[in-house]
Order: structure tokens, then C-alpha cells, then sequence
């Protein structure tokens, strides 16, 4: 006789009990965020799930698609909404994660001019795009490091 055990746990519920426990710790003044994304690698599928993250991007040749919701943190509320999304990743589409620290150093009004900085660049190996993004981001914050600045930059080949 032969038994098969399921070991995957549902994402939602762990994120319900990670959620759940920040909660009671912090009564709702915590600033935690989640960003992640999980790609099959079989069919290309990205599956995205933000709490509280800010946008992510996915350069498709001279376009960008964003990838963004307006959740809350974790802990800010008992009872979370992630956002879950699937996205088709092609062959040579450029994904890029960054951290509000990157996000942030673009004024809401010039949040076009990253989006367009992502789309004129022609780097497409991923640690000299990941510096080309952090050291414009330092520009763009006129020098300074304000916050953590982390990038997150995959080639899909």
C-alpha cells in the first residue's frame, strides 16, 4: 500500500498566517511589504503576489508593462487581500523588481521618466542593468541614498 503526501501549502493561507501574526505583534504600525514573483520554467508563466510592494516591470523590447496594485502591507490590517497576477514571460522579456527606495527617488511626475529610462536602455545583461538602474536612481535623488535601493533584474532566454 502506498500513500502520496501533499506537502505544498496553499500560498494564501501562509501569507493569511504570516499576516496574521505581524498583526498581533505590531497593531497595524508595521510597514512590512511582500513582493514576490515565481516563474514556471517549463511554459514561461510568472505569478506575482504584492502586499504593500511597489510596481514591478517587464521590458518587452522598446515596452514596458507594469505590474502593480494598491495593497496593504502586511500587518496593517487582520485580514489581507494579496494581489495575484500571471503573466506570459516571452524569450528575451527583461523582468525588473526594485524596492520602494528605487521607486521612490522618481517623483510621481517623473514616474514616466523611469519607465522611459527602462524602455530607451539597450542593456540587456542583467547586473549592468541592475547598476544602470540603481546608479540613475542616485541621480535622480541628486546624490543621495534615501532609502534601501535593491534591484532585481532576469533575462528570460
Amino acid at each position: 500500500m502506498a500513500f502520496e503526501i501533499n506537502h505544498t501549502y496553499p500560498k494564501e493561507k501562509a501569507l493569511s498566517m504570516v499576516n496574521g501574526a505581524i498583526a498581533s505583534q505590531t497593531q497595524g504600525c508595521n510597514m512590512t511589504t511582500l513582493d514576490i514573483c515565481s516563474i514556471n520554467l517549463l511554459n514561461g508563466e510568472a505569478e506575482f503576489l504584492k502586499a504593500g510592494a511597489c510596481q514591478s516591470y517587464i521590458k518587452r523590447r522598446n515596452r514596458i508593462d507594469k505590474i502593480e496594485y494598491d495593497t496593504l502591507p502586511l500587518g496593517a490590517v487582520e485580514e489581507i487581500s494579496p494581489m495575484i497576477q500571471s503573466v506570459k514571460l516571452d524569450d528575451s522579456d527583461i523582468l525588473i523588481m526594485v524596492t520602494d527606495g528605487v521607486a521612490d527617488a522618481f517623483d510621481k511626475d517623473c514616474e514616466k521618466s523611469f519607465v522611459d529610462l527602462l524602455a530607451q536602455t539597450q542593456i540587456y545583461n542583467p547586473k549592468e542593468l541592475a547598476d544602470y538602474i540603481i546608479q540613475s536612481t542616485i541621480r535622480a535623488n541628486c546624490g543621495r541614498i534615501y532609502d534601501d535601493m535593491t534591484v532585481l533584474v532576469l533575462v528570460i532566454w
